[in-house]
C-alpha cells in the first residue's frame, strides 16, 4: 500500500471494553502495522478523555472530539432536514476541518471508516 491511512470512527477505540471498541481497537492496531495512521474519532463519555493519550501513542496524528449533541436533538434535526439521524448526531465541524486538511495534504493513500 502506498501512502498513509486515515482511520475514522464514531467512538474512540479505547478502552477495548465493549463490542464496537474491541473491533475498532484491533483494526486500528493492525492498520498501524501497515502504515502511519491518522485517527479521527468522537467520544461521548467524559471518562474517555483519559484514553486520548493511548490514541495519540499509536497515531501519526489524531483529532478526538467530544460528541455533545443529544440523540433526541439529532433526531429532531434529522427529521426536519430529511437526513439520517447519524448525520446530525455525529457531525463535528472541528473533525470535518481536520479531515479536509489531512486529505488536502496528499499523504493519505487509504481511508478506513469504522462504525458499529
Amino acid at each position: 500500500m502506498s501512502g498513509e491511512i486515515l482511520f475514522l470512527a464514531h467512538r474512540i477505540p479505547f478502552p477495548p471494553d465493549r463490542g464496537d471498541k474491541i473491533r475498532s481497537h484491533h483494526l486500528l492496531l493492525e492498520l498501524a502495522r501497515l502504515a502511519p495512521v491518522h485517527v479521527g474519532c468522537l467520544f461521548d463519555d467524559p471518562g474517555d478523555v483519559a484514553h486520548v493519550a493511548r490514541v495519540e501513542a499509536i497515531a501519526a496524528s489524531s483529532c478526538v472530539v467530544h460528541r455533545r449533541k443529544p440523540l433526541a436533538l439529532a433526531g429532531v434535526l434529522s427529521f426536519l432536514c430529511g437526513e439520517p439521524v447519524s448525520l446530525p448526531a455525529f457531525h463535528n465541524a472541528q473533525l470535518a476541518q481536520w479531515v479536509e486538511q489531512l486529505l488536502a495534504s496528499g499523504r493519505i493513500g487509504a481511508v478506513y471508516l469504522f462504525s458499529g
